[in-house]
């Protein structure tokens, strides 16, 4: 949205269609409640919602309240954001068992997300997850956190609660690649060492020992015995899931060393596979597509068959796949803008002028129980008020059905 106001001026209208009943997106809902500076970016995105060019609707859902092609009929061009949210499968036998769940699920729970729900994993005594990136740390850190450390964080009291009765005492993380080229970042390996009342083991496969760079430093200075009877995180390098075993339900995870193939068995009641997200059930039918994201020219969605599609755009993970944080966000957004910008120029001044409120008034003409900036604030108000009571920001509404009403009041 800041590209599109700062490249158009004062004449632009903007209208933001959000499935949501708050804004943020990756923002609020991706990064850890305990990474508050980095959550704060949050905030100076909302701003934007104020701007008087920008009119929002919450709680509409694209694909259900508005067909996907029906966009283009009420605007100069409709650019698409809706991320990559679809976790990308495990792909080994025992996949399907009960006790296997995606990273996608715990983010969305911890975080606040409308759709979270409590995991399965909370029942485990010892969870093995699957990928080591920023995420997969996240959820380690998460699950083994002394939950009154994060009493002043805009996690949910109600996470809060379920993580102080959790039965996880141990967290084994495991990635194919050795500590130096391992897909964390060293900040995150530090976030961990900061929790002393953590013990954290560091194993790897015959020949995946850090060789002294940056991050290979970080992840042995990392590693220390912690508290007797403390909980306890494994971080073990070069090695990659081969099966899931159990009957019903998840008792081990076989994997195999990537250095000399050498199979391990790991006794847990829980998987967690933290292997990354796309966009293939958001993308709508007739787009190209490639790797799960959206088949593009520069920001300009293709078709199938690698023709443009008119006035059609796409940005952020949808666009490039689930990758890069809000810095790429922002040079991918004004790659799309200024493709947008050179079309609208080659196509010369529109004869077809589009209202900025149409498409607002055929939702309301269809019974959506949307609501704009102003419900958005009452939302917004509320949570910052259940935020104060413990030193937090926010706190997010309990429940969606309180964020519905409090918006359609304030609508």
């Amino acid at each position: 949205m800041r590209a599109l106001l700062e490249r158009f001026g004062p004449d632009v209208c903007v209208t933001v269609l959000e499935k949501s009943t708050t804004p943020g997106g990756l923002a609020r809902f991706g990064i850890a409640p305990d990474h508050q500076s980095t959550r704060r970016i949050a905030r100076t995105l909302e701003a934007i919602l104020l701007d008087h060019r920008v009119a929002v609707a919450f709680n509409v859902d694209v694909g259900t309240d508005v067909r996907a092609g029906e966009l283009n009929e009420y605007a100069d061009a409709v650019i698409w954001a809706t991320g990559a949210t679809h976790p990308r499968p495990l792909g080994v036998p025992g996949a399907g068992l009960d006790g296997v769940e995606y990273a996608i699920e715990l983010v969305r729970w911890y975080t606040g997300h409308p759709n979270g729900t409590r995991p399965h994993v909370l029942d485990a005594t010892r969870v093995a997850v699957i990928g080591n990136g920023n995420v997969g740390l996240d959820i380690a850190r998460i699950l083994l956190a002394d939950p009154t450390t994060l009493a002043s964080t805009e996690m949910p009291t109600t996470v809060q609660a379920a993580l102080s009765s959790s039965s996880v005492d141990e967290v084994v993380v495991l990635g194919r690649k050795e500590p130096d080229r391992a897909a964390h970042s060293a900040s995150e390996v530090l976030a961990l060492a900061a929790a002393e009342d953590i013990g954290i083991a560091v194993e790897t496969c015959a020949g995946a020992a850090p060789s002294g760079r940056f991050l290979g430093r970080a992840v042995e200075a990392a590693a220390r015995p912690g508290p007797a009877n403390g909980k306890r995180l494994v971080l073990r390098y070069g090695f990659e899931p081969v099966e899931v075993r159990g009957h019903d339900s998840v008792t081990s995870l076989v994997v195999r060393g990537t250095c000399e193939g050498e199979l391990v068995e790991i006794e847990c009641e829980s998987v967690v596979a933290a292997i990354g997200t796309d966009g293939g059930g958001q993308i709508p039918a007739g787009w190209g597509s490639v790797d799960g994201h959206v088949l593009h020219s520069e920001g300009r969605v293709l078709d199938d068959a690698g023709n443009a599609i008119p006035a059609t755009y796409v940005t952020g993970w949808m666009k490039r796949g689930a990758s890069g944080g809000v810095g790429t966000n922002k040079r991918c957004a004004q790659q799309t803008v200024s493709t947008l910008a050179r079309d609208l120029a080659a196509a010369g001044p529109s004869r077809d002028s589009k209202s900025p409120s149409a498409i607002l008034e055929e939702l309301e003409r269809r019974g959506v129980s949307y609501f704009g900036s102003e419900g958005w604030r009452a939302v917004d108000r509320a949570e910052r008020a259940e935020g104060r009571a413990s030193g937090a920001f926010r706190r997010p509404a309990a429940r969606e059905a309180l964020a519905i009403g409090l918006g359609a009041e304030g609508r």
